[in-house]
């Protein structure tokens, strides 16, 4: 075969699979309930923004390093953050935060407990992406709320300060590659910030790799749409023309929304990243959730995983059924949860709940309505316990249909 011909095909398989990997996506994407975490976190966003900024005032404060550039840091912030109305929507939350440091104790709790809520529903999106157990132990959950509101604005401040530390020693001008360079700065901020998010707020364990992958496709969809954002409310000034003087509210309220949808992008896409598995929509096992072969082999899986120390994810069991999609993997999981066979722990590892000593294969076969699986695909070890079973089915039901319907009730 001449090069030519493998080339095209390798072409044709490279296609092939990155047409099944986004379609995957957008099925996981629509699974997930994205658009609808989306619209929860833009108004949550906007409820926790005013306490957010108080926080990140107070951390910079704290800092004499940040304390000179806590002007800059701001205007950098709305700078990069809301492309557009941000005079606007800048002095109205300046304005607010300023009234919230007059607050009482119970108001100030009132704004950390807002804060919290942004926090839960983060945490709460990205598990639902992941499939990952909803709570985990309060001190570990209090750690990660407070490192991600404490280090975000120390990670803004450092990124503010080393890009002003380069303008003033560099002298570069805007022409030059060096300027191009350093217009790339926000950027892998962006990149580093998602980044740190989709590996430290889901419970579930995720490849440093993966997350890096993730966090640039939605720094450059957040680019994207900073740009796309700004040149449509330039170009056409429908807000402003129909809400007058409030048009920043709904304005910066689309733009929240654009912005957590750019987020759960990513989210998802590092997901998929480390599930999806090519073939594995051609090859789907049948009805999984009723397959009682996939069942055993599961409970089995996970019960030697155990003997040995070894507590296997979802993603672990995921290498070894390949042709199982993650949702249909999942379903699965969820129905031997719900019918006590399984647990979860805090880290996302399933664990046997049932003694197998103590229940035996027909305890499994009366929990759920499963199919009994052809003797030919069991696995080796059901196959002699199947055979029988399926020779006396041959002879029970070798009835002709028509002495059926003739037999009378």
């Amino acid at each position: 075969m001449p090069e030519s011909y493998h080339g095209c095909r390798r072409a044709a398989n490279v296609l092939r699979c990155t047409a099944a990997f986004w379609r995957y996506f957008w099925h996981r994407f629509g699974e997930s309930h994205c658009t609808h975490s989306a619209a929860a976190l833009s108004y949550t966003t906007l409820l926790a923004l005013v306490p957010l900024l108080a926080l990140s005032l107070a951390i910079f404060t704290a800092f004499p390093a940040f304390h000179e550039i806590s002007d800059r840091l701001m205007d950098a912030l709305f700078e990069q953050l809301v492309p557009a109305a941000r005079e606007t929507i800048q002095q109205y939350v300046y304005t607010f935060a300023d009234k919230a440091k007059k607050l009482t104790g119970p108001g100030i709790l009132f704004l950390i407990v807002t804060a919290l809520m942004l926090m839960i529903t983060i945490e709460k999106s990205l598990n639902e992406i992941w499939r990952a157990p909803p709570y985990r132990a309060i001190h570990r959950r209090l750690l990660v709320y407070w490192s991600v509101l404490t280090l975000g604005p120390l990670l803004l401040g450092a990124a503010v300060a080393v890009t002003s530390r380069l303008m003033a020693q560099a002298h570069w001008g805007e022409t030059g590659p060096a300027f191009g360079l350093l217009k790339l700065l926000p950027f892998l901020f962006e990149t580093v910030a998602f980044t740190l998010l989709y590996l430290v707020v889901p419970n579930a364990r995720v490849k440093v790799r993966l997350a890096v992958a993730g966090g640039a496709l939605s720094a450059a969809l957040f680019e994207l749409a900073k740009a796309g954002f700004t040149a449509y409310i330039t170009r056409f000034p429908t807000y402003e023309a129909i809400y007058g003087a409030l048009a920043a509210v709904p304005i910066f309220l689309v733009w929240l929304y654009l912005s957590w949808m750019v987020t759960l992008v990513g989210a998802q896409f590092t997901f998929c990243l480390h599930t999806f598995r090519e073939g594995a929509e051609e090859n789907a096992i049948p009805v999984p959730e009723h397959d009682l072969d996939l069942a055993y082999g599961l409970l089995k899986r996970i019960w030697l995983g155990q003997r040995d120390d070894r507590l296997l994810t979802e993603a672990d069991l995921a290498r070894h059924w390949p042709a199982l999609s993650p949702a249909a993997l999942d379903r699965v999981l969820q129905i031997l949860q719900g019918n006590g066979w399984l647990a979860r722990d805090e880290s996302g590892a399933w664990l046997l709940r049932r003694d197998p000593h103590l229940h035996s294969l027909g305890d499994l076969y009366r929990s759920h309505p499963y199919l009994l699986p052809s003797p030919t695909r069991a696995q080796a070890e059901l196959r002699p316990l199947l055979t029988p079973v399926s020779e006396a089915l041959e002879r029970s039901f070798n009835v002709p249909l028509a002495r059926l319907f003739e037999a009378p009730p």
